[in-house]
């Protein structure tokens, strides 16, 4: 029986570095404690054609200690100078991708589902009801379109940590947070987010942002398969 907990890291941290760029503490993170190496393994990874383990393979060998301090070490930019480096390099693939004026993979479900192309569409106000449905509620309602991935995730890791914590496992609107995952996933999350995220692996010009929306990718496809077989208390 597959455990969630990783799904619940991987979501948080796909939101996170898909609503804006890593910053320097998290690049610090990530490359000093090796977060991308602990991916093997991870059920929510899982993909027979070994695409997934080739791309953590490469996020490992770049974003590691060993290869941010090396040019430290020998005379070269401090260290924290190399992560500042990194962060903007960054910052500039999430503006051209995500987050510009003209974004190249816009994050916004109605942009992508809608024949206007258009923000805050019909899919956003079927965002924002979903949300309400559990008492939530975008942090920036009305300034930022309640569709966009990175909040779409966060609700997905919301709905799987609130199952795990309710022992009651109490229902809204007739559903428990495990089929409000599968709902949410199938009327909204799946029908758009692998076209986004896909736009975004080819055209990006790091390979931070040219491997990890691919990941993202899969993990998503992982979960709906997954859910199943999560271990939810019961009630």
């Amino acid at each position: 029986m597959l455990s969630p907990t990783h799904y619940l890291t991987a979501l948080h941290f796909f939101a996170r570095v898909l609503h804006r760029s890593p910053d320097e503490e998290l690049l610090r993170a990530l490359c000093e404690n090796g977060l991308f190496a602990s991916f093997h393994g991870w059920e929510c990874f899982h993909d027979a054609t070994g695409d997934a383990d080739r791309a953590i393979d490469a996020l490992t060998a770049q974003y590691t200690a060993d290869a941010m301090t090396d040019e430290s070490d020998s005379g070269g930019p401090d260290t924290a100078a190399k992560y500042r480096a990194l962060y903007l390099d960054l910052h500039q693939d999430h503006l051209k991708l995500f987050s510009g004026p003209a974004p190249v993979a816009p994050p916004w479900e109605s942009v992508w589902r809608e024949r206007q192309r258009l923000l805050f569409g019909e899919a956003t106000i079927s965002v924002r009801a979903a949300y309400a449905t559990w008492g939530l509620s975008a942090e920036r309602a009305g300034r930022e379109p309640d569709d966009h991935l990175a909040l779409e995730l966060g609700f997905l890791a919301w709905l799987l940590q609130h199952g795990l914590a309710d022992t009651t496992q109490q229902e809204c609107a007739g559903e428990t947070p495990h089929k409000a995952i599968v709902r949410f996933l199938d009327e909204h999350v799946l029908l758009w987010a692998d076209e986004c995220l896909g736009t975004a692996a080819r055209a990006a010009d790091s390979l931070f942002y040219r491997h990890v929306p691919l990941l993202c990718s899969r993990v998503l496809v992982n979960l709906r398969a997954a859910c199943e077989d999560f271990c939810f208390p019961a009630p």
